[in-house]
């Protein structure tokens, strides 16, 4: 007879069952066959528990010996006492063990493709995610999936116990501009027009506040196309969307700060908040002194201003023909070496500085670098920066906005090579009186600088400031430890001064009432002054959890290219599905696979064509294609950071990984990966298609990784589609790869 389950209890209940029969169910951790016992880790949920399994019984003892890692069973059996020379301190259930009197085996398990109890950051991450499920029975995954579940409920207790009603707002919605590209959904039923996903709940929150809900909130997706990185998610992010009507900015701010400090030790009980109530940093200044508007706050390593010491008072044309000149001072940087010094110029170069001026603090002055051009203001320049003897003082000399970034990198580099960011320290500061509008260098046009829905500070009254660069508005962030994790204002509810704040970047009132009709036209039926904020959960985790990098705060990530490897998402449509949505595809990929094959023809190399179901990590291909993975040619492209028109194509070998910094430092250049949309803009291939042939895809400059130079043999690629591969000699990939 099969274990019931209707009894059956977590691993961690049964410290409190010492000599009662339990239930228990999991999975095989471990298995140790000692040949007269044979003893099973079991893990569950909530943690693991050992079972002895007594050769006495020998038919649970030949169920046992056949059982392996990951499969699944349930026990029954009497929970009794270690002896105290056998107790296991690692683990909450290291005093019992149950001795088995029944065993089930539920589902076998194929021999999993990772080791799953380590932290696992040393396993490919596109391996990992392609088996999810697997990799999220892995311990550190499990507790993140507790901390995120246990700060989100926090935070829904608090804002209910405060008077906040939850409410949900449409995932098919239409445009706003969040700054980001939207995703579109096509209409079936209005053939040729489109929903987008929602960037933010930006116009439904403001359109609950008119409805006359007093304060709102939501745990919110917010779906924007942009590239992911370290701290941003690909695709979806959650926020805690928050809305309050007749606010005040003191009113919001008190509300955030007893929210997060008030839920924050749900995930993280040990850590401490720095200062509370939160400073508050205008924008301008926080630019000044830490060169970014999402400052961290845990060290005191501050810019200063030295423009007016210097400039046209020394010998030095850097600092005289600059517009500005900034210091920043490295405790105890004097006793650096000289390679230590030139990482930081290396650093300063690759933000857009020309170079990074240094020199040291003596009990005299100065010394070493420009000390001989400074020397006479060393005093008063030591005074300024507020430095020390034994100190490496940085010198920015540029625009003031370049000068203070550039220096703000360095001052983060300081504080990481220094150790001063204490990771149990949560330092929070608001970043307020954001400018209204920007300049965009490219275009040369005038554009929003933050959420366009903001009221500029003073109404319309800040519309007579000629100069649209200088109104400040209403906008504010929460910076936290170097990460930007709330953004809100005050929002606009005047019709009138909606319609001037879009004049501004070139919307006539007609574009607005056509883009925003649905808010503009609310705003005529009495609309109350509301505003309010929105925290980026995943991003706000990442940080008090400890994790460098964001996609394993969530349960089912994206990968750093954008795709979602276990679902194989995204992925080809049928054609009828397409019709239907009356959608036709425009793809170069064809024509580049035939290209391939001419030029292969012309050249007398053999080839072989092999067609397969559509394929999106080079397992996959090696496993549909029939081949080994070491044969697969796997193209890669990069871009250029300091020339965003500068396009590279990196061959490498299908079992392994491109280095970016490797190829960076061989070509001299700093290069990324290229973000798919822009790959397939720019090739016309997408990603997981891209064929060993750059000059066929307009790119010239191909950089071949060692493991792809001396290839002989046949080796195997995808051919323009991920559909479509190639085999040919390697010999024939060499030749033509760089082609022109």
């Amino acid at each position: 007879m099969s274990i019931d389950l209707q009894n059956r209890i977590l691993t961690s209940k049964t410290t409190d069952n010492v000599n009662n029969n339990v239930v228990v169910a999991g999975w095989v951790s471990s298995i140790r066959d000692h040949g007269q016992l044979i003893f099973i880790d079991l893990r569950d949920w909530e943690g693991k528990v050992q079972v002895v399994i007594n050769p006495e019984d020998k038919e649970i003892f030949e169920i046992a010996k056949d059982l392996g890692n990951e499969y699944v069973i349930s026990v029954e059996g009497k929970v009794v006492e270690r002896d105290e020379s056998l107790i296991n301190d690692k683990i909450p259930t290291g005093k019992i063990e149950i001795e088995a009197q029944k065993i089930d085996l539920i589902n076998k398990s194929k021999t999993i493709p990772f080791p799953i109890d380590t932290v696992g950051r040393d396993i490919d991450e596109a391996l990992r995610f392609k088996y999810r499920y697997i990799d999220l029975r892995r311990e550190r995954l499990q507790k993140i999936m507790k901390a995120r579940a246990n700060f989100i409920l926090a935070a829904r207790n608090w804002l209910s116990s405060e008077g906040f009603l939850e409410v949900q707002t449409p995932l098919l919605t239409s445009t706003s501009p969040e700054g980001a590209r939207d995703f579109a959904v096509p209409s079936r039923l209005f053939p040729g027009e489109f929903f987008v996903l929602p960037q933010a709940p930006q116009q439904y929150k403001q359109l609950l506040m008119i409805s006359g809900v007093d304060k709102y909130y939501q745990i919110a997706p917010c779906a924007r196309d942009e590239d992911p990185r370290a701290d941003r998610h690909s695709g979806v992010f959650y926020q805690i969307d928050v809305e309050m009507s007749f606010p005040t900015i003191d009113k919001i701010f008190a509300s955030c700060e007893n929210l997060l400090k008030d839920t924050y030790v749900a995930a993280a009980p040990h850590k401490k908040i720095m200062q509370f109530p939160f400073p508050r940093i205008p924008f301008d200044e926080s630019i000044r002194k830490y060169g970014t508007d999402k400052p961290d706050i845990r060290y005191e390593v501050e810019i200063s201003e030295i423009t007016q010491i210097v400039k046209g008072n020394t010998d030095f044309n850097v600092f005289n023909n600059a517009p500005s000149v900034h210091a920043i001072a490295a405790p105890g940087g004097a006793e650096w070496t000289r390679k230590e010094i030139d990482e930081m110029e290396a650093l300063a170069k690759r933000e857009g500085a020309k170079g990074l001026a240094y020199t040291k603090v003596t009990e005299s002055g100065f010394d070493g670098g420009v000390a001989k051009f400074i020397q006479d203001h060393s005093q008063e320049i030591i005074k300024q920066v507020g430095a020390n003897v034994g100190d490496l003082l940085f010198f920015g000399a540029d625009k003031l906005e370049t000068a203070c970034k550039v220096l703000g990198k360095v001052r983060v580099a300081i504080a990481d090579k220094l150790g001063l960011k204490d990771p149990n320290v949560l330092a929070f500061a608001w970043i307020t009186e954001f400018p209204m509008y920007e300049m965009n260098e490219s275009t040369g046009k005038v554009e929003f600088g933050h959420n366009p829905f903001s009221l500029p500070l003073g109404g319309m009254k800040a519309f007579e400031e000629k100069d649209p660069l200088k109104i400040k508005t209403s906008q504010y962030d929460l910076a936290f430890n170097g990460y930007e994790i709330l953004s809100g204002s005050i929002r606009n509810h005047d019709p009138e001064v909606l319609v001037k704040a879009f004049d501004v970047v070139g919307y006539d009132e007609q574009t607005v009432i056509e883009r925003f009709g649905g808010l503009y036209n609310a705003f005529q039926y009495g609309a109350p002054s509301h505003g309010g904020f929105a925290i980026g959960i995943d991003r706000f985790l990442m940080e008090i959890i400890d994790e460098p990098n964001i996609r394993d705060v969530y349960a089912f990530p994206k990968s750093n290219s954008g795709q979602d490897l276990m679902m194989g998402a995204p992925s080809p449509m049928n054609k009828p599905d397409l019709d239907i949505l009356g959608i036709e595809l425009k793809s170069k990929g064809k024509k580049v696979c035939e290209s391939i094959k001419t030029r292969l023809e012309e050249t007398g190399f053999e080839y072989e064509v092999i067609e397969h179901q559509a394929v999106t990590t080079s397992e996959e291909a090696a496993q549909v294609r029939g081949s080994s993975i070491e044969d697969g040619v796997k193209a890669m492209v990069l871009q250029s950071k300091s020339n965003p028109d500068k396009f590279i194509q990196v061959l490498i070998s299908a079992s392994q990984n491109v280095d970016v910094d490797e190829v960076s430092q061989k070509l001299g250049e700093d290069f990324k990966i290229c973000p798919p949309e822009l790959m397939i803009e720019k090739t016309g291939v997408e990603v997981g298609g891209v064929p060993p042939f750059g000059y066929i895809l307009g790119l010239s400059d191909v950089y071949m990784h060692e493991s792809i130079a001396t290839k002989s043999g046949q080796v195997v690629f995808n051919a323009g589609l991920r559909t479509v591969s190639i085999k040919v000699d390697a010999q024939g990939v060499k030749q033509f790869a760089k082609e022109l």
